[in-house]
């Protein structure tokens, strides 16, 4: 993987993309130094603002970059955290019944454990109606929310997953967790500060931040993932790819 990068790089020195990549193949094999050099670059001919901000897709300057936000300051979250039960329980309704409807993460993004999905919304595809017709309540929640949700999906991780080091496509957008199941162990990193999932409330990040996942716990971690758009994009800008 790292020597693949490597030459990408060298034939593609403007991809953030491959930068990103070949930086992280950098630090799989202990070379920090070099990949805190390659991101360095990279930030000073103005592909990205940090080096820890690395967005490999798009990145939008000028948007206020800060790896965590405070979930106060998004109120719809609390209608989200009033309906935790109700989706608790649809999610293990489902996945007791249905359970080949989730299905195994497949960017060999981790090591060890496992990891497993389930969409409901797709960025570009919109609503999935065979898997949203199995969580009417879920549904009916999310759709009564006076938000625009891009993505939406059911992601658990089992004891022992490590999800590594990695960055999302763009800064254009804000990541919501809200914990179904956690009963301890399990944390996330983004940039440089690690939180954990209180069950029942939800936590909100910037995932063009490098961020990691870690579940060093006994039990399973289990959360809601919805994604919305930054909210200082312009509306004019807010284009689903």
């Amino acid at each position: 993987r790292y020597e693949i990068y490597r030459r990408a790089v060298v034939l593609l020195p403007s991809n953030s993309f491959m930068i990103d990549q070949f930086g992280l193949a950098l630090m799989a094999v202990g070379r920090h130094d070099l990949a805190s050099l390659l991101f360095e670059g990279a930030v000073q001919r103005g592909m990205w603002g940090h080096v820890n901000q690395r967005p490999v897709s798009k990145y939008v300057p000028g948007l206020t970059a800060k790896p965590w936000h405070d979930p106060d300051d998004y109120p719809f979250l609390r209608t989200l955290e009033n309906a935790y039960k109700d989706i608790r329980k649809e999610y293990f309704s489902a996945r007791e019944s249905n359970p080949e409807i989730f299905t195994e993460e497949a960017e060999n993004l981790h090591k060890g454990g496992n990891w497993t999905e389930l969409r409901l919304k797709s960025s570009g595809l919109g609503w999935l109606d065979e898997n949203v017709k199995r969580f009417p309540r879920t549904a009916k929640t999310l759709k009564s929310i006076d938000q625009t949700f891009t993505s939406i999906k059911f992601s658990s991780i089992l004891p022992g997953t490590h999800i590594r080091p990695h960055t999302g496509p763009t800064n254009e957008r804000l990541r919501i967790h809200l914990t179904l199941e956690h009963s301890g162990g399990a944390r996330i990193r983004v940039h440089d500060k690690w939180h954990s999932w209180p069950q029942g409330k939800a936590i909100i990040f910037d995932d063009s931040w490098e961020h990691e996942v870690l579940n060093e716990g006994d039990h399973e971690r289990t959360v809601l993932i919805l994604d919305i758009w930054h909210p200082e994009l312009p509306e004019d800008k807010r284009i689903v790819h």
